[in-house]
């Protein structure tokens, strides 16, 4: 059942795909534009510990290139012509992907879009220059406040809680010669279909945006994946609770 305020006049429906995708379609016949976004229940938490930022870094990749559209800039090309946005973000505990783009265009840009998640080329030759646009992301992340704040507390807490991760990756911690080996294993344990939600947001009817969710991502595969890094270290509370942060960084006051 969906709860809805009584003054939004939008139609909201949601299925659940046979391999697993979970979909709501919103139709709103005042929109101005179509959109859609793809959440992933796996994020930075879920890093191998010998690959800090890979899911961070695997975001990157998944917009260089699929194997029905094999051009790196084939999807921001697409998106920019049509008057549209993309972007992605990697949070903790999942990943984000999401656009934007004028209504006639809208099934072209999801077709695109869908293939990030069914047939990705992770192109070898893409793999050095992302790895950079990484640290370049790193590097720029140094002058902010709340970046330092961040990386102190991921410093300050206890090795065994997920919260020590280093989340954003750089050069030292993905250029490695198994980088892009890690990367589809990576992809293949952990964007399987029981942990993808898709939102659909356009003017057209429900009936026709569930048509066009099943046409998209029915094909995505279900890599059954039995369980996230994440989801084995939170099983461990006593440690948050005893003893969050390490030792020789207690009763101290750190300046940032």
């Amino acid at each position: 059942m969906i709860c809805k305020s009584n003054q939004d006049d939008c139609k909201y429906e949601y299925l659940q795909l046979k391999n697993g995708v979970k979909v709501i379609c919103i139709s709103d016949i005042n929109a101005d534009r179509s959109a859609c976004a793809v959440s992933i229940k796996t994020g930075s938490y879920d890093d191998p510990n010998d690959y800090s930022g890979l899911a961070h870094f695997l975001e990157h990749m998944l917009f260089m290139g699929t194997e029905k559209y094999p051009s790196e800039n084939e999807f921001f090309d697409y998106i920019s012509k049509y008057g549209g946005e993309s972007n992605a973000y990697t949070d903790n505990k999942l990943t984000l992907y999401y656009f934007d783009i004028l209504h006639r265009k809208f099934k072209g840009a999801l077709d695109r879009f869908s293939y990030f998640f069914k047939k990705p080329l992770f192109i070898e030759n893409t793999v050095d220059r992302e790895i950079m646009a990484v640290d370049s992301e790193f590097k720029k992340g140094l002058n902010s406040e709340s970046y330092r704040i961040r990386r102190m507390l991921e410093i300050c807490c206890h090795p065994d809680l997920p919260e020590s991760n280093f989340t954003v990756g750089n050069l030292e911690t993905l250029k490695k010669p198994q980088i892009r080996n890690k990367l589809i294993e990576f992809w293949s344990q952990n964007y399987h279909t029981a942990d993808i939600s898709v939102c659909l947001y356009a003017k057209e009817s429900p009936e026709v945006l569930k048509n066009m969710a099943i046409e998209m991502f029915k094909d995505v595969i279900n890599n059954k994946n039995n369980c996230s890094n994440q989801k084995i270290l939170y099983d461990n509370f006593k440690i948050m609770e005893k003893y969050p942060f390490k030792p020789e960084f207690c009763n101290r006051i750190i300046k940032i």
